[in-house]
């Protein structure tokens, strides 16, 4: 039994193709001024704030890619390594990373610049997981890697030993640093 939204939906008509295409066209850059609402009473940013606009760009770099709508199934790790404050202007730099079998790696590199005196500064970055979403709203588990550009296999292969579990630092040894 097909499940209706209670939103309304926008019809586009069938879905793009998907074909291969350079990893580099998803990217996606989402700048904001930080104001009050999202900063506690010392005048720093809230790291919620800014995981939420996080979240965003890097789903708009998987859509772009896959040409569906997505969903975020994961974010690795996130150090906050400066803090962001009331006034700055935060962009966010998200693009594809790696595409698996179902899913796809996106990284995003956070830096907020202080507008009056020009100075920026990498504040965190962090690498999410997003699995394209089928016409029934699911997860969709078709090989997205047989429809989609990869990099070359060193990539791959660097990739893959970059990130795996043994390579990864534990978060408890991260924090007595």
């Amino acid at each position: 039994m097909p499940t209706t939204s209670p939103y309304p939906r926008r019809e586009f008509g069938e879905p793009a193709p998907l074909e291969p295409r350079p990893m580099s066209e998803s990217k996606s850059l989402i700048s904001q001024v930080m104001l009050p609402n999202d900063a506690n009473p010392m005048g720093n940013v809230h790291g919620g704030a800014v995981m939420r606009l996080v979240d965003v760009g890097a789903a708009v770099a998987a859509m772009r890619h896959s040409r569906r709508q997505v969903v975020t199934v994961a974010l690795d790790h996130m150090s906050f390594l400066e803090p962001v404050y009331i006034g700055d202007l935060i962009t966010i730099t998200s693009q594809v990373e790696y595409v698996g079998k179902t899913s796809m790696l996106v990284r995003a590199v956070v830096e907020a610049e202080n507008p009056t005196s020009g100075r920026k500064v990498v504040t965190s970055n962090c690498v999410l997981t997003f699995v394209a979403l089928g016409d029934d709203g699911r997860p969709s588990f078709e090989r997205l890697q047989s429809r989609m550009h990869l990099a070359s296999d060193s990539a791959v292969k660097r990739h893959v030993r970059d990130t795996s579990p043994a390579k990864r630092p534990s978060v408890a040894a991260s924090r007595t640093q």
